[in-house]
This record gives C-alpha cells, structure tokens and sequence, in this order.
C-alpha cells in the first residue's frame, strides 16, 4: 500500500510539472528569457508544493538557466550528463529519476521529477525540473506503521536502499 501511495505521490506531482511546463505563460516566459516570470513561477511553485525541495528550469540543451531557492555558482552549469535530462530527452516526456546527490548538498540525496517545456513544433525549449529531497520520503515512510513489529523501507529501482529504520544513516548506505 505505502508503494501505491508514494507512486500516486510521484505521478501527482510529475502531472502537476507537466502542467506548469505546458500552460503559455510558462512558455512565453521561457521562450522571451523572462526571468522574473520564471522567478515568480518556481517560488510559487515551491512555496505551492512543500514537499519539494528545489525548482529549477534548464534551457534545451541542459545548461541550468534559473532555480529556485537559489544555489550560489550553479547558473550556467550545464546538466546534460545527468541522468533525468537524457531521460526528458530520450522520452520527449516527464522523466522520474533514480536518487541522485547534488555536487552542491552531498549530505542529502534527492529524486528529480522532470518534464520537457515544449516550443509547440516538437522542439524543446528548457526542462522544469522538481528535486525530492529522499528525507522527505524517510519521514513520511516513518509515519505509516505496517503491523505492531513491521518496518517500511524503499529501494529505487536498481535495488539502492533510499529508505530503510534499521540504518542510522541511509544516505552512506545506499549500495
């Protein structure tokens, strides 16, 4: 059941990326470099979403054009190595990845949830990227009680331990 619920958690918010990505003002914004659009949007975004813990969009070619909050020396970084751009890419379509940690926060793994922001013509004008922090997952796995002696615990899909009560610290743990 917890799998169930997390998955619906996943797909509702991967829904909720997509439709920021697909509504004009988003694409307007992103097609005239508006920054302050873009600004407002991802702070309202991630204000609108608690359980996120950054917004961040990249133009087409993966290179990180604004997010929200703001990291100090990321702006202009380019992302397509990682493995959530080359999934958008691959699948012209939202991408949910694997856990991943930010060169810029290693003590804090996170999930990207990322859907392509399309130029109407079946080019793809940037990436509007959502990060779960995996903590996030761990307190709310914690809070559903499977039996009197029963622990919840969560693998990715490579068989990686994301979550688990029995380890003091999952984050060195996780293959």
């Amino acid at each position: 059941i917890a799998a169930q619920l997390l998955t619906q958690d996943f797909l509702t918010t991967a829904n909720l990326v997509h439709a920021i990505a697909d509504v004009g003002g988003t694409i307007d914004a992103i097609r005239t470099k508006d920054d302050l659009a873009i600004s407002y949007r991802l702070r309202a975004l991630k204000h609108a979403t608690p359980q996120i813990d950054r917004v961040f969009l990249t133009d087409g070619s993966g290179t990180l054009w604004t997010d929200y909050p703001q990291i100090p020396d990321v702006f202009g970084r380019s992302e397509a190595d990682s493995a959530w751009y080359k999934g958008v890419v691959a699948r012209k379509n939202i991408y949910i990845s694997d856990v991943y940690v930010r060169p810029q926060d290693q003590s804090s793994p996170v999930i990207a949830i990322a859907a392509p922001v399309s130029d109407g013509s079946g080019g793809t004008l940037g990436i509007l990227v959502f990060e779960y922090r995996t903590e996030q997952i761990e307190r709310w796995l914690d809070s559903i009680r499977p039996g009197n002696a029963g622990q919840m615990y969560l693998l990715d899909g490579h068989d990686r331990v994301i979550s688990h009560p029995a380890l003091a610290d999952t984050a060195d743990n996780r293959d």
